[in-house]
């Protein structure tokens, strides 16, 4: 390659990664049976994040644009703080019994789904000369608390997110609209 067109190569790069994330989905699921009763209101969660700030970024930005589209939705770090339930902070629920207490707990809050993001994996690569690539794994996963049971799961990519509210916004607005498409949510009226 001569040196005019890698002279060109790296201010072309520059400007695309100073563009934003891309989040793909790699594939969506929704259970047609649960579509007479769409959630109404959900608790959304992170898990597999190694630090609160990367939940609650996360759990936010998946919350505000449910919200915006009608869809009555709070983060999970507003509704229960993660040491009550992942005092090790492993990502996990430390016991299975506070998980069935938790549910409940939601339940009489008046919560009727679940929404867990989980971060699947994170890779670097570098796929030539001036490029660095970061790639970020989701899936979500949604279930009614009413039919104890899943109703929408999805398993997303990230490509190249500028910080972390870059990746998580990217990510609520490829998984939102699809949640509502499948009608597995409520959309209220503004």
């Amino acid at each position: 390659m001569n040196a005019k067109r890698l002279g060109l190569i790296a201010p072309i790069s520059l400007i695309v990664a100073g563009c934003g994330s891309r989040t793909d989905s790699q594939g969506s699921w929704s259970n047609s049976t649960n579509i007479d009763k769409p959630i109404s209101k959900m608790a959304v969660f992170t898990v597999g994040a190694k630090r609160f700030i990367a939940e609650a970024t996360m759990e936010a930005a998946v919350s505000k644009p449910s919200n915006s589209h009608g869809v009555t939705s709070t983060a999970g770090a507003n509704t229960f703080r993660r040491e009550h339930y992942d005092a090790d902070g492993d990502g996990k629920i430390d016991d299975p019994a506070m998980n069935e207490k938790n549910l409940a707990k939601l339940s009489e809050m008046g919560f009727d789904g679940v929404l867990i993001v989980a971060v699947n994996d994170e890779r670097t690569e570098t796929p030539g000369y001036m490029a660095t690539d970061v790639n970020a794994y989701l899936e979500v996963n949604l279930y009614s608390l009413i039919d104890d049971g899943l109703v929408y799961s999805a398993q997303t990519q990230t490509f190249n997110p500028t910080s972390l509210q870059d990746a998580a916004d990217s990510f609520s607005d490829k998984v939102i609209p699809d949640i509502i498409d499948k009608q597995v949510v409520r959309v209220n009226e503004k």
